[in-house]
């Protein structure tokens, strides 16, 4: 699969995605959903204040995708010299703020599986599951608005910060 073509504008891409990433995948979608779960989406991030920060693989030819609202876990197909799709790494989201925009940036790595070898979307389940068990688990429910939110959106304990902008008179 040709990861460069895959890459037009993120506001073109449809909402769910789990076809493209089964297509990369190289897998039937009901078994990607029956094992990974539904409504991947497309996931980009603007590079430049991450430079150095990110191994060469990860910026130079990989197609993310992102699951859970809020996001959860992050899924990157890193393709190879030949164009084929040989590596799945599964990331935390880190969060960081651009332009007061929340972005995420794939962070600790929590596994690198090799997609051509008989099993790997097995694995792939038990290294996704876990890490959107752990990053739920970092959830907290606001006692405002009654919303699940991730520990980034926290203005004060038990608030979100869109609540705390227009119900407590926050500056954002």
């Amino acid at each position: 699969m040709d990861l460069e073509a895959a890459s037009d504008s993120e506001a073109d891409w449809p909402r769910d995605q789990t076809d493209t990433l089964a297509g990369a995948l190289r897998v039937a979608r009901a078994d990607l959903v029956a094992h990974l779960g539904g409504a991947w989406r497309r996931f980009d991030f603007d590079l430049w204040p991450f430079e150095g920060r990110l191994p060469s693989e990860v910026v130079a030819s990989t197609l993310w995708f992102e699951s859970g609202e809020p996001t959860q876990v992050l899924l990157g197909i890193v393709e190879s010299a030949n164009f084929e799709p040989d590596i799945a790494v599964v990331a935390f989201p880190e969060f960081v703020m651009i332009d007061w925009r929340t972005r995420y940036l794939p962070s600790r790595e929590q596994a690198r599986i090799d997609i051509s070898q008989p099993g790997s979307l097995v694995r792939l389940q038990g290294a996704v599951a876990e890490v959107a068990l752990r990053r739920r688990k970092s959830f907290f429910w606001c006692r405002t608005c009654r919303t699940c939110n991730p520990p980034e959106d926290r203005s004060e304990p038990g608030i979100c910060f869109g609540c705390s902008v227009q119900y407590f008179g926050a500056i954002p």
